[in-house]
């Protein structure tokens, strides 16, 4: 098992960011540890989308499309996790303090479908009784997409994280044109 997925588990699994959980997971003997570039982008994704979760489907910036929905009709789509692909992570190449970075994204979502409907959609019921007429269920899409963040680096100021402005859901996942 990598080092960087052993993080990933332990800071899941402690409520603690990547970077601290890659520093409790140095080396023994090994100097005070430094966190790269690659662990502060990684732990700025991470957290980038875990903010997404709660966002609706469907607004500006978060059209996904039919979410490949499987064989119902979903209301009220809202994001319940994204789990993003961090060894998809590919910046535009331009190098700057500002650049484009894309990164592939699977999420999981919870809508509302009729009560009518619920036996026959294959959504996991959440909440039958969600009230007169609907029931809460959630799904995950067999469909990754690519999301664009602006990715700001502070130059000259090692050690802190860049920071992330969302912009689109790209649908499908993509290639890319170029690589970083």
């Amino acid at each position: 098992m990598s080092r960087d997925y052993m993080a990933k588990r332990v800071a899941k699994l402690k409520g603690i960011s990547y970077a601290r959980a890659l520093h409790l997971l140095r080396p023994a003997g090994a100097d005070e540890w430094e966190p790269t570039q690659d662990d502060l982008l990684n732990e700025a994704i991470q957290a980038a989308c875990e903010e997404l979760t709660g966002r609706r489907a469907g607004t500006q910036g978060f059209d996904f499309g039919e979410i490949g929905k499987p064989d119902f009709w979903v209301e009220d789509v809202t994001i319940d996790l994204a789990e993003p692909d961090l060894d998809s992570v590919v910046t535009d190449g331009s190098g700057g303090s500002d650049e484009w970075l894309y990164v592939s994204v699977r999420f999981s979502f919870v809508g509302y479908v009729p009560k009518s409907d619920v036996h026959n959609c294959s959504a996991k019921v959440v909440e039958f009784d969600w009230n007169d007429h609907y029931s809460r269920v959630a799904f995950t899409s067999d469909q990754a997409w690519t999301l664009r963040w602006n990715c700001h680096i502070i130059p000259l100021e090692p050690y802190v994280q860049p920071e992330l402005t969302f912009d689109c859901v790209l649908e499908p996942a993509i290639e890319l044109p170029f690589s970083g």
